[in-house]
Order: structure tokens, then C-alpha cells, then sequence
């Protein structure tokens, strides 16, 4: 079984994840720092049971771990959000998609100003939100009027939450019904990103909408179905929102319990890899793949071709 570098440390010294021992590896910094929970890497499943850190450990300049470590973090670990995540270390039809270029995420209208400078650091060019107008209005984005970071209105046609209230929209409306219709009606949506994704000066780029889970979970299939991802492991990808959202999802939880709701019904809305499954089976067999999809929508061949010379690499 291959070893993964987690992180580097300061001393020279690496913990391993999928190493024999790893549980007992630096038993006293852990006494110190407890450890925080981890999430499975889609991208590591096919080598087996092994797991990649989301987030780092607690101890001064942990923030910045992710920027000199030897293999990245997946998760980007923010103050204000919880669910912004690098799509790069997926496997593709001829080789991997790239780390540190291209971003999901949750909202970002909570970011703090450590935030801020996180991702400066990552060198983030580019903001595309995929919320309703009505959702800016009350939740304006952190990055609509910063000085240096390109920021795009592109929103998803769906369900609006905020005429229906944030949170009741998980429980009045079907998950894979919702992810099916999106890709029917949002083609526009789509091709605009991916025009976007063409063209090497808005990289590194991130999209989001407020959970990070349903408009941005179509968004980013799509984006790795055409970057060559195994539909395994773009299902991986997306249901690893579930994790990332857990304290979210425990607050409307208890929402839900003060308003007389049984918060059980949240069990419903847990996103499961058959819904995103069944929406690239819809991009196959209605549309003919992403790239007749992404065409039929203004998409020329050539932006589809620089698209993948700027998030793929070949194998090595």
C-alpha cells in the first residue's frame, strides 16, 4: 500500500496516513492538541482504506500548514466556512487533475479577515456565486467589491431559499429530482463557468453557493466529468459534503426542533452518491456527455481543450 505524506512538519518530520503506527505517530503533540476529525479523499479510495487530513492540527501557524505541505489538503480550513475544498488529485482518463487551481465551496459571507488572508495566500483570482439574487441581498459576498479578486454573479435556476426559508428548502424539495433540473435549466449557468474555466487568468477559482452541497455539487461534477473523472469518484467527491456540513446540519437541526419540526426528516436531504450518480447518467444519455452539453450551450471546442490543459495533468 503506497504511503501519503499528510504534512510536513517544521522538524523535517512527516506523518503518514495509511502508515503502519500512524494512530500512535507524535503521541505527545496530540496530548497537547487533541486531533481533529478527518474525512476520506475520494481521490485515495481506489488505493484503499486510506485517509487524508481535512483539516490541520491546532498549533501555531496550523492555518498555513496546507501551503508547505509536500502532498495538499484537500479541505481549505476557514473561520467562516466550512465546506471549501481544492478539486484537484482526482484521478482522469490520462492522468489527475491539478491541486491548487480550482475550488468548491460553501458560502463566503462570513469569512474573517485571517480568512481573507488565507486565501490571498492561495493566490484565489476569482469568485464565481452561484446564488440568487434574493440570497446576495441578505447575504452580501465578502469578495462582490474587493480590489484584486474577480467577482462573478452566476446564478443557479432552482429552488430560491430565501422565498421559502433557508432552513425548510432541505426539507420541501427533492434532491435528485433538483440536481436533474439543474442541469436541464442552468445550462447557461454552466457553459458561463466554464468559459470562464478557459481562460488561464482566472485561476485559482472558486465557486460556491450557501451550503456548497447542491448547486455547487452539480457544478462540480460537471466540471470533473469533464475533466475525465471516474463517475465513482466524482460521487465520492460529492457526498463528502455531508461531513464538511456536520455542525452545520446540527444547528438546523435544533431549528428545526424549536419550530416543532422533527429534525429527523434531515435524513432525508443527506446527499447520497446514487442522486449525483443519476445526474451524470442524465448528462450521458439526454445530452450526449458534457462536452455535446457544454457546446450546445456556447462552449467551443478550443475552451473545452484549454479548460483541461489548465486543470489536468498527464500521468506521470
Amino acid at each position: 500500500m503506497p504511503m501519503y505524506k499528510l504534512y510536513k512538519l517544521r522538524e523535517s518530520r512527516s506523518c503518514l496516513v495509511g502508515a503502519t503506527g500512524h494512530e500512535n505517530c507524535h503521541a505527545e503533540r496530540r496530548a497537547k492538541h487533541p486531533s481533529p476529525a478527518r474525512a476520506r479523499d475520494p481521490s485515495l479510495d481506489a488505493q484503499g482504506d486510506i485517509f487524508r487530513r481535512v483539516v490541520s492540527e491546532p498549533w501555531p501557524s496550523c492555518r498555513y500548514a496546507c501551503f508547505v505541505a509536500e502532498e495538499p489538503f484537500r479541505q481549505v480550513v476557514l473561520e467562516g466556512a466550512c465546506n471549501f475544498r481544492d478539486l484537484g488529485g482526482y484521478p482522469t482518463n490520462s492522468g489527475q487533475t491539478a491541486w491548487g487551481r480550482l475550488y468548491r465551496s460553501d458560502g463566503l459571507t462570513k469569512l474573517t479577515p485571517s480568512d481573507i488572508e488565507a486565501l490571498e495566500a492561495l493566490g484565489l483570482r476569482t469568485v464565481v456565486d452561484l446564488r440568487h439574487a434574493s440570497e446576495l441581498e441578505l447575504y452580501p459576498n465578502t469578495y462582490a467589491s474587493h480590489p484584486t479578486v474577480r467577482y462573478h454573479h452566476n446564478p443557479i435556476r432552482n429552488v430560491d431559499p430565501v422565498a421559502v426559508g433557508a432552513h425548510l428548502r432541505p426539507v420541501l424539495f427533492d434532491v435528485a429530482a433538483n440536481n436533474q433540473a439543474m442541469l436541464r435549466e442552468s445550462g447557461e449557468t454552466f457553459a458561463y463557468l466554464f468559459h470562464l474555466l478557459a481562460d488561464a487568468v482566472n485561476y485559482p477559482l472558486v465557486f460556491h453557493c450557501t451550503g456548497g452541497r447542491d448547486r455547487t455539487g452539480v457544478a462540480a461534477a460537471l466540471v470533473l466529468a469533464a475533466s475525465g473523472v471516474p463517475p465513482e469518484v466524482i460521487a465520492a467527491d460529492y457526498v463528502l459534503s455531508n461531513e464538511l456540513l456536520a455542525s452545520r446540519d446540527a444547528e438546523l437541526m435544533e431549528l428545526l426542533r424549536a419550530e416543532g419540526t422533527d429534525p429527523a426528516i434531515l435524513d432525508a436531504t443527506r446527499l447520497r452518491q446514487e442522486y449525483v450518480l443519476g445526474t451524470l447518467n442524465t448528462l450521458e444519455t439526454e445530452f450526449g456527455g458534457p462536452d455535446v452539453y457544454l457546446q450546445a450551450q456556447g462552449l467551443t471546442p478550443a475552451e473545452l481543450t484549454s479548460f483541461r490543459e489548465m486543470f489536468t495533468l498527464p500521468q506521470q
